[in-house]
């Protein structure tokens, strides 16, 4: 999904990904096609050729890196992505810091947040990251004691649980699909949480919250629940808008305060930009 047109600053922004498809990222490798960047030249008595560089088939290019994707067999097309997308990341990306731990528990939710992102950023700065990754929080508080744990994950695509087994409905719309994600989940017996403050496993509460939107989202859905040692296909009807699918109401707390409510809305709102369908 791509976001809707928002204000014109943010127009801008994206434009510049248009206009210049590196946004100023560059390489001097291209691992991924295992070609070297720049053309060789041979000289043949006393005139210059010019060797044009070793070439590849897509398909044979993939499979070199990633065998897995070899033979006749069916694999998502999620999957597939994701290695693609990581592979360029690894590529151009420019940024090879160390990062720092940082505590998060006693800041606000969007500065905590926002400084987690940044620190991300020191050791993943490419064109991938800024199109198309973003960022959630998962919480942990101990029931007993009330102490809470808190980290931000960066995230490629976002993987959505399909809740129809659960509401016994033949269909879901999208929205229900995310409110079943960031819905409070509670963890006891042998999933107990080991509280650090208590030393001990505790009944405790999980919840996953969107932190950060990417310009470009992907949504991958779970079409398998588990029932024991097996796995089920779920056929259910995943209905979802072609415009103006509207996730603001899943960030709103981490926008800084001062922060255009206006522009804010027009960022995290999106548009339908295609569909990958596996048929079997």
């Amino acid at each position: 999904m791509r976001p809707a047109p928002p204000a014109q600053a943010k127009l801008q922004r994206r434009r510049t990904f248009i206009d210049n498809p590196f946004n100023g990222f560059t390489t001097t490798t291209s691992k991924l096609y295992d070609v070297p960047p720049v053309p060789t030249v041979a000289t043949s008595g006393t005139k210059k050729v010019q060797q044009k560089p070793p070439s590849m088939e897509p398909a044979d290019a993939i499979i070199k890196f990633a065998p897995r994707f070899s033979g006749t067999d069916q694999h998502d097309s999620q999957e597939f992505l994701t290695f693609l997308l990581d592979g360029i990341h690894e590529d151009v990306n420019l940024a090879r810091k160390p990062m720092q731990e940082i505590e998060y528990d006693n800041l606000p939710d969007w500065q905590a947040s926002a400084m987690s992102w940044e620190r991300y950023l020191t050791r993943h700065t490419s064109i991938v990251v800024s199109l198309f990754q973003g960022q959630y929080q998962s919480r942990l508080i101990c029931s007993s004691c009330k102490h809470t744990s808190t980290t931000y994950t960066p995230f490629m695509s976002l993987s959505l649980p399909i809740p129809a087994k659960r509401l016994k409905i033949t269909n879901v719309t999208l929205y229900q699909c995310l409110d079943f994600f960031v819905k409070e989940e509670i963890l006891e017996k042998e999933d107990a949480w080991f509280c650090p403050q208590c030393k001990k496993k505790r009944k405790a509460t999980k919840q996953l919250t969107l932190s950060r939107l990417p310009d470009v989202l992907l949504i991958h859905l779970k079409r398998f629940s588990a029932d024991g040692l097996f796995k089920n296909k779920l056929d259910t009807m995943v209905k979802y808008p072609t415009r103006g699918f509207d996730l603001y109401g899943y960030v709103s707390k981490f926008i800084p305060p001062k922060q255009s409510s206006a522009q804010d809305r027009a960022s995290s709102t999106y548009d339908l930009y295609a569909v990958s369908v596996r048929n079997f």
